[in-house]
């Protein structure tokens, strides 16, 4: 046979075997996997499986995560909340959509989001599962819809966000933080549902910027285009291809990187952290929460001393006074309802202080804090001799390693039967209707119905609202945040807007209830 003819046999046996290749990797239409089978999509290394993963309350979440792992350290790098029961499908439809549907037949979501249709799907060596079209043009991939992880190869682009989960081993909502490739080219960490400008940034001000978490050299950065403009990562250990590498938004809200030896890996050793002190973070424990990390790993919650959880089960949650006291009541019993306590190696870190006084020593700023009323707490530092004066609300409160050598000074509320009688003696709702204060005493009685959880009772006569109720009570819970008496506290409109469309969790707005009946006389 001459050398032209033979040519075109060659190619045609490779495109064979090419086609072969990915027809046996390719996940067909009507390809489908049961919650509770085992079953799962792998990529042709078997390193990444597509698929649902059980959680520990019997439910399963669909998900991506490392195969080769065992289980005490397997780790989900993508996923799709909320989780669903036993028997639940995933299904690769006829149609070209990724769909999830409930056991009783009904489809829960869309999971490609509903674009452009595919013919065949394929979970990628990298980690990525790609959606493609009869000419291979990728309709859809997890590696562009981001949830709190990157992988090597994986790019956040401008505007794009990764969202810490929920805390809790089977909480996967949407947890309080985020990390944001913002327009402007600086990459910040914020506590989403606070008005957070935020608390940790790279101060890259290039419009256009995107972070890279480059393949080869396992390293994170900022690039404008293929320069790498700013470096996260110093070092990574090596050979980088003996390892599984992720970058993630923990439910603490620290964004870290980590490395995993495949062969003989026994946990995910850290490679790199944005911060240092974990306690660093805001708002990781809740309003009137006090975050402590003795070891600059663990984050402990507890409340501040005079205040309860507002979940006895997840002071992280944050606190509430355990006694509602008005300080500018102007009543000389008032000071006997509180104690001046002074903790040590301790900080109040909350901007803007409410006034700063220097030249001073502690002493001087005790006296300051008693003798105000619209001060319920400092910090004092004795290397500058500055007292800094917070007002309500207390939000970052710490004892960790960068509040060593400070002093907190804080006024505790001392509960007793005479200042909780004060309370119970307020006018009840009925004969406040139609006064002045009205709609303070409005919102103080939704509030209460929502705390007490008879608000769907108390609208039992109400058809159009009890037809759809978590509509309503979540309609309820915005309105109460728009109005928090603290505006530091209020959402912006795009949070509102988020709230609104259910992308956000919507909680019950921290010491709402005890800050409006401390604005009203007792």
């Amino acid at each position: 046979m001459s050398l032209p003819l033979f040519l075109p046999c060659i190619l045609l046996a490779l495109l064979s075997s090419l086609n072969a290749q990915n027809s046996s990797s390719a996940i067909n239409l009507n390809s489908t996997i049961t919650a509770g089978s085992n079953s799962t999509w792998k990529s042709s290394s078997g390193d990444f499986e597509f698929g649902f993963y059980p959680l520990s309350n019997a439910l399963f979440l669909v998900g991506i995560w490392f195969a080769k792992i065992p289980d005490t350290n397997r780790t989900l790098v993508w996923y799709r909340s909320p989780p669903v029961e036993p028997n639940s499908l995933i299904q690769l439809t006829s149609g070209g959509h990724l769909t999830l549907t409930h056991p009783n037949g009904t489809i829960a979501q869309t999971i490609d989001d509903g674009g452009d249709t595919a013919t065949s799907a394929y979970m990628q060596d990298n980690g990525n599962f790609v959606m493609k079209d009869s000419n291979l043009r990728t309709v859809w991939e997890s590696f562009n819809s981001p949830v709190n992880t990157l992988l090597p190869g994986q790019t956040l682009q401008t505007t794009q966000i990764l969202y810490s989960k929920g805390r809790g081993a089977s909480n996967y909502s949407t947890g309080d933080f985020m990390l944001q490739m913002q327009g402007d080219g600086n990459l910040v960490l914020k506590a989403h549902q606070w008005s957070d400008p935020a608390y940790w940034y790279t101060s890259t001000l290039t419009p256009g910027l995107s972070l890279v978490f480059n393949d080869t050299s396992a390293s994170l950065f900022l690039a404008n285009g293929t320069a790498n403009i700013y470096t996260l990562t110093n070092s990574t250990p090596t050979p980088v291809k003996d390892y599984y590498h992720r970058a993630t938004i923990d439910e603490n809200g620290n964004f870290q990187q980590y490395a995993y030896h495949k062969r003989n890996g026994t946990k995910w050793q850290r490679v790199w952290r944005a911060i240092d002190d974990p306690c660093r973070v805001d708002a990781v424990c809740g309003i009137y929460g006090l975050c402590t990390s003795p070891d600059n790993e663990s984050v402990n919650c507890d409340c501040i001393p005079g205040y309860v959880p507002l979940d006895q089960q997840d002071v992280s949650k944050g606190c509430h006074s355990s006694a509602v006291i008005n300080y500018c009541a102007g009543s000389s019993m008032t000071k006997l309802n509180f104690k001046l306590q002074v903790f040590d190696d301790t900080d109040f870190q909350f901007y803007p202080d409410f006034a700063r006084i220097v030249g001073v020593d502690l002493e001087g700023c005790k006296k300051s804090v008693m003798d105000d009323c619209n001060i319920i707490a400092a910090t004092f530092n004795a290397t500058t001799s500055t007292c800094a004066k917070k007002r309500v609300s207390l939000l970052n409160a710490r004892k960790s390693s960068s509040s060593m050598g400070q002093k907190a000074i804080l006024k505790v509320p001392i509960s007793d039967d005479s200042s909780t009688s004060k309370v119970s003696n307020k006018k009840s709702f009925n004969d406040e209707v139609g006064s002045e204060d009205s709609d303070l005493v409005l919102l103080n009685w939704i509030l209460r119905c929502m705390m007490s959880r008879i608000l769907e009772q108390e609208m039992r006569h109400d058809s159009e609202v009890l037809d759809d109720f978590k509509r309503f009570e979540q309609m309820a819970l915005v309105g109460l945040w728009c109005v928090h008496p603290n505006p530091a506290l209020r959402p912006s409109m795009k949070q509102v807007m988020q709230m609104l469309e259910g992308t956000v969790e919507v909680g019950v707005p921290p010491l709402l209830y005890d800050q409006m009946m401390a604005d009203q006389s007792l």
